[in-house]
């Protein structure tokens, strides 16, 4: 899951946030009810509330799950092909819906 802050106040820009947390709450203990961003696109400097950051989905697994399961499945033959990308591709998709989750979780959080 990525965080970010959707508009810079000076640019408009999405600002990207190096932090992991599980909501709003948790970055509200952490830095407070408001702290300073520097845009990475023109270097302002502008507060925010942990209710400026929206959280997004990060990567796609199901097809890397399903290209490595295949990889894998490759030293059993074609047999192994189809069941190693079937695997892979199953556990990137549980991945994929884990993330989603966390996703809406931290957006319908405060």
């Amino acid at each position: 899951m990525k965080l970010y802050i959707s508009n810079c106040k000076s640019c408009g820009k999405k600002i990207p946030l190096n932090l992991n947390a599980p909501s709003r709450a948790h970055i509200r203990n952490i830095y407070g009810d408001q702290f300073s961003v520097e845009c990475s696109n023109c270097c302002n400097i502008n507060d925010y509330t942990p209710s400026d950051i929206h959280a997004e989905s990060q990567v796609n697994s199901t097809i890397k799950g399903g290209a490595i399961g295949g990889a894998i499945g490759l030293l059993g033959g074609p047999i192994g092909l189809l069941i190693g990308g079937a695997i892979g591709g199953a556990i990137g998709n549980d991945q994929d819906t884990q993330e989603k989750n966390q996703v809406k979780r931290f957006n319908r959080s405060y």
